[in-house]
């Protein structure tokens, strides 16, 4: 043991302390990094989406000029709220001015929060009151520019008829011209056949046409409820059903579902994905360093003092401990990046650690990680003892990864039927037991599948690794060429005259 532990710790120093280890270590944190802060940025960035109403009906250019308003009050008052949660005193400030708190603190959105902001003085004077409630030394608050912008029509424009509008419109139109879309409502909008025409030119802005469309419906029944019952509120429109989500298998007690809990149903699947990650990584390392060695005669050297038995032991334990560390710090970047970046960041962090650790699962997640990475790591292994060379290699490992990156393409899809009978007959293949079974943990399959599940897995982890050994032990010192993949596979399962025991 002492032996194969001495062989653990020379692979987990060798593995921690390569260059490729240590860009790998750094890059997957820089990516998340990039990928949630640049379309954010991007979005911050661009221009406002300018455009322009030619309302020849009466009443729908108001509409969109007051739904431009509204939403850049929205997005203003979201950020004073993310502003108040990292920053401020919510529990000071309800106790003192429940008005306001109720305000910049509750989940209300849409025409009413905006009332209330209006109500309160506006975005500027809210932002006075708010001060004595904001912690010394925050940073001051930044709100979003508007990104939707209404502009009056030009009056060339607007005087147009059908002839001259086309000339006029590509005055106005297009990159470096004032309007990003013009909206035309046509006299009889609304009627069966009327549309309105909506011209652009350049980049599909999507938002600023969708935003029209939502925009224009809401004006049309608006519309309609006038007419059929006059005098009528039309905040009869904005009421919209709440829903309160429960999980009666959560934990035995009937509570509305948190953020906590949403972190306990959704951590095991980064969890998995992860896992796929860290073999992509380490794995294809580990084969490649077994190559290397048998290339420069290493591996003579090391079997000379202990067996191929512990010498492939100690290289999947050095492994193991190289992918957990590999994970520990890639979970550690994201606390800290949450912790630091994100509003709320601090109580965002208890929560998903509280989730996660009181949720039961834990120790079932480490164990389909940890079989999950012995089963991938002893392939390569054996992958590695079996090639010469790199390119000796590539025969096993293009087949190799595309097993392994086989989950990646269906998990999403999982995700609405977790229990459905594709996921269980998944959870039955087991070289993918480990993936699913961690997927499908916080969804409360039956007790039985687990159970079964997981002494398959467990089994089926054994035997592998002995398969591989056995494999490993029989070709590490072999120059031959390597053996055809289909005799690699009836080797596998123990078939095959040309591994030695």
């Amino acid at each position: 043991m002492r032996r194969t532990l001495l062989v653990a710790w020379h692979e987990f120093a060798n593995f921690v302390t390569r260059r490729g280890f240590l860009i790998g270590l750094v890059l997957l944190p820089a990516w998340i990094v990039i990928a949630s802060t640049l379309p954010r940025w991007i979005a911050s960035s661009a221009p406002p989406r300018a455009f322009t109403v030619i309302d020849r009906a009466g009443g729908y250019a108001q509409a969109l000029q007051q739904a431009a308003s509204l939403a850049d009050d929205e997005d203003k008052l979201a950020a004073l709220r993310a502003y108040l949660r990292a920053h401020g005193n919510p529990a000071l400030l309800g106790a003192r001015d429940p008005a306001l708190a109720g305000l910049v603190t509750g989940g209300e959105s849409g025409r009413p929060a905006v009332a209330a902001l209006n109500a309160q003085g506006g975005i500027q004077a809210v932002l006075g009151k708010l001060a004595p409630y904001i912690k010394a030394g925050a940073p001051p608050p930044q709100l979003p520019k508007a990104h939707i912008v209404y502009r009056p029509p030009p009056p060339a424009l607007a005087a147009a008829n059908p002839t001259q509008f086309l000339a006029e419109a590509r005055k106005e139109l297009g990159e470096g011209k004032p309007l990003d879309a013009i909206v035309v409502v046509p006299k009889d909008f609304g009627t069966a056949d009327a549309q309105a025409a909506y011209w652009t030119s350049g980049p599909n802005r999507q938002d600023l046409k969708d935003f029209v469309q939502r925009t224009l419906t809401d004006a049309l029944r608006r519309n309609a409820l006038a007419r059929a019952a006059p005098g009528a509120s039309a905040a009869l429109l904005d009421v919209s059903a709440g829903l309160d989500e429960f999980d009666p298998a959560g934990n035995g007690a009937a509570h509305e579902l948190s953020f906590a809990d949403q972190a306990r149903r959704y951590a095991p699947s980064a969890l998995a994905f992860l896992l796929i990650l860290v073999v992509i990584m380490n794995a294809a390392a580990l084969m490649s360093a077994v190559i290397e060695e048998k290339s420069n005669r290493v591996v003579e050297v090391m079997l000379s003092c202990v067996s191929p038995r512990e010498f492939m032991t100690g290289k999947l334990l050095g492994a193991a401990g190289a992918s957990l560390l590999t994970l520990a710090i890639w979970v550690g970047f994201a606390v800290a990046a949450v912790w630091t970046l994100m509003p709320g960041g601090p109580f965002v962090v208890a929560s998903v650690a509280g989730a996660i650790v009181s949720g039961g699962t834990l120790p079932m997640l480490l164990l389909c990680f940890v079989c999950g990475l012995l089963t991938y790591a002893s392939i390569f292994l054996a992958i590695g003892s079996l090639a010469s060379s790199i390119q000796d290699a590539q025969a096993y490992v293009g087949p190799t990864m595309i097993v392994v990156i086989a989950p990646m393409i269906v998990m999403p899809a999982l995700l609405s039927d977790p229990n459905g009978a594709f996921a269980v007959a998944l959870t039955w293949i087991p070289i993918y037991t480990p993936f699913f079974m961690m997927f499908r943990l916080p969804w409360h399959p039956p007790a039985l599948q687990v159970v079964l599940a997981t002494v398959l897995m467990i089994a089926f982890t054994a035997f592998l690794v002995v398969q591989m050994a056995r494999i490993f032990a029989a070709h590490v010192l072999s120059t031959d060429r390597p053996p055809k993949f289909g005799v690699f596979l009836r080797s596998l399962v123990g078939f095959s005259k040309h591994v030695a025991n």
